[in-house]
């Protein structure tokens, strides 16, 4: 994994970052007024791609982490079939931090990505989706090739929930326990069906 060397908030934005660099990342990029209750984390990916399954295996993590604010699971996948109608419950004045599943260049497999803007969900698969969100968490699952689609199936499921795993432990970091406890105070972003 690459190590990142961290001295501005440009060094942050769509480099190629290892665990602890994206935790860092997250506190830096992430303004501190924006706390738990006013997010939304909107998890992108399928539960039938191993590639493409990092998005809801942080969502279900941040669930039984005790995280109510989070769109897509392991159970209620958001994917490119059904993300327009899952965009829509995301309530009013939030801020929606997406995480999704990326394919790189080899030497940067296992590393995360973050940005302070949307993201094309399905744009290393070819898909013409809208950008969504106000920051992200990319992870690069696998490396980009002709057959991105078998990349990503055959993509190893270990490293998949390590990154999984990384990725729920700096939100966690950003997001602390205390700051979850305010969550409490604000039931707004509950979907209601």
């Amino acid at each position: 994994m690459i190590k990142a060397v961290i001295n501005n908030l440009e060094d942050f934005i769509n480099k190629p970052l290892d665990k602890d660099a994206l935790a860092t990342a997250l506190q830096e990029i992430i303004p501190s007024n924006i706390r738990n209750y006013n997010v939304v984390f909107f998890c992108v990916g399928t539960d039938r791609s191993t590639g493409d399954s990092l998005g809801p295996l942080v969502g279900s993590f941040l669930k039984n982490k005790g995280y109510n604010n989070v769109i897509g699971t392991l159970e209620d996948t958001v994917n490119g079939e059904n993300i327009c109608e899952r965009l829509k419950e995301i309530p009013n004045n939030k801020t929606v931090i997406v995480i999704d599943s990326t394919l790189s260049d080899k030497r940067f497999v296992g590393n995360y990505f973050v940005n302070n803007s949307g993201l094309k969900p399905g744009a290393g698969v070819g898909k013409l989706l809208p950008a969504i969100g106000d920051f992200y968490i990319a992870g690069a699952v696998t490396f980009s090739g002709p057959l991105a689609h078998h990349i990503l199936q055959t993509t190893k499921l270990s490293l998949v929930i390590k990154m999984a795993e990384d990725i729920t432990e700096a939100i966690e970091t950003r997001f602390s326990s205390m700051k979850r406890m305010d969550c409490s105070k604000d039931n707004s972003w509950k979907i209601v069906r």
